[in-house]
């Protein structure tokens, strides 16, 4: 039975955006910072229809042969031991992994889903079809869908109108965005090297030589000219900035700790406690529900990264690097079916999905009473998966 003592969050399910109905354009409201962008498909040529049929003809084909291989193979590969499958996938996946990670390699291929998911260029063909800015004490947040799950955000002070990026994987979608608020980026806040994060550093830079790109480390980490390390603080016009170095999911991994909550007590000459922050910008160390994988770390690296964000207010908002929120929060219900929290959040995250609504931004409040990761030393968690192992293991 679930018995954990934290408190439950104060969690209004009647705050949640629903998308208005779509010309099938994309529209702006309001001329300056609009408090709503839809994002939808633009009509396509009659070539464009022509090779996106033939090409889903193509791969539904394919798709049948393969399946068709895979029934063949199937009773063979039952027969081979588990140990031995294992081995082989982890073999090719460091391949596979190696080859992603490779600079002149891993940067075409990136720049191929680019173009394969945003072909035209804008923010069109994305994973979700609203957005609303979120506002803080002396910044707002946009969160930009990209490729087939990411996301970028787009971050400006309200006082001075300074505006950075955070990992711009899709600069095109990244540019259209900007252009759409009349704002102009004078940061990158690179959470990490991979591609899907740190793919469009470079090309902003090249439109924007002034621009000032931040991460953990500058030789893996593409065009970062302003090294961050643990506690390093700078300001977004009159927003504090502090830095996390989370090392696990890749050894550059940082965070970006944003805000003040208490504005009116700050000086650019008096550095504002983490505790303070008001949104983390955590890239693929913490998500909704789960964590980033262990790439180039062990599962006690996490747990040392994890800890950092400890002094971390209830309120401070959790704005992650990928829409992982359903599968995740679901497989978080699984594990801990009696927690009444798991559960909710779960089918939040599926209304919310189902309308292509971001799940982001949770908080650190919701991820310590539903996220496993965050919740190590609870009874009841720790009760939960054992009962999952006993009948897995059917002991």
């Amino acid at each position: 039975m679930y018995t954990s003592n934290t408190t439950t969050p104060n969690f209004n399910y009647d705050q949640v955006q629903f998308p208005r109905p779509s010309s099938g354009k994309e529209v702006i409201l309001e001329n300056s910072y609009p408090h709503l962008i839809m994002f939808g498909a633009t009509s396509p040529g009659k070539i464009k229809v022509f090779f996106k049929i033939f090409f889903g003809f193509l791969t539904s084909i394919l798709q049948v042969i393969g399946t068709g291989l895979l029934l063949i193979v199937f009773p063979i590969l039952a027969l081979i031991p588990i140990t031995i499958k294992q081995i082989v996938f982890k073999f090719f996946f460091r391949i596979g992994y190696r080859l992603y990670t490779n600079k002149a390699i891993g940067s075409r291929v990136h720049r191929l889903m680019v173009s394969s998911s945003h072909p035209s260029g804008g923010c069109v063909n994305t994973h979700t079809s609203i957005l609303t800015p979120i506002n803080y004490s002396t910044f707002v947040v946009w969160p930009v869908p990209v490729l087939s799950d990411n996301y970028s955000y787009i971050i400006y002070d309200k006082d001075t109108n300074e505006t950075a990026v955070v990992d711009p994987c899709a600069p095109e979608v990244v540019i259209d965005v900007c252009n759409r608020l009349g704002v102009l980026p004078k940061y990158i806040f690179c959470t990490h090297s991979h591609f899907d994060h740190a793919g469009g550093n470079t090309v902003l830079q090249s439109l924007i030589p002034e621009l000032k790109i931040i991460g953990g480390n500058m030789k893996t980490v593409p065009g970062v000219n302003l090294l961050a390390d643990d506690d390093t603080v700078f300001w977004l016009g009159n927003t504090p900035i502090r830095t996390i170095t989370t090392p696990c999911h890749t050894p550059d991994h940082i965070i970006f700790a944003v805000g003040n909550s208490k504005p009116n007590l700050q000086t650019h000459d008096q550095i504002p406690e983490l505790s303070q922050s008001e949104a983390v910008f955590t890239g693929d160390t913490l998500f909704v529900g789960g964590v980033g994988a262990f790439f180039h770390g062990r599962p006690e690296d996490m747990y040392n990264s994890l800890q950092k964000l400890g002094s971390l207010s209830d309120n401070c908002a959790v704005y992650c690097g990928h829409e992982y929120a359903e599968r995740l929060l679901w497989f978080c219900a699984w594990i801990e079916h009696d927690n009444p929290h798991t559960l909710k959040r779960a089918c939040w995250a599926n209304i919310c999905r189902s309308m292509n609504i971001p799940t982001v931004p949770s908080t650190m409040g919701w991820e310590r009473r539903t996220n496993p990761w965050l919740r190590w030393n609870d009874p009841a968690l720790a009760s939960a998966v054992e009962l999952k192992l006993y009948a897995y293991l059917k002991i």
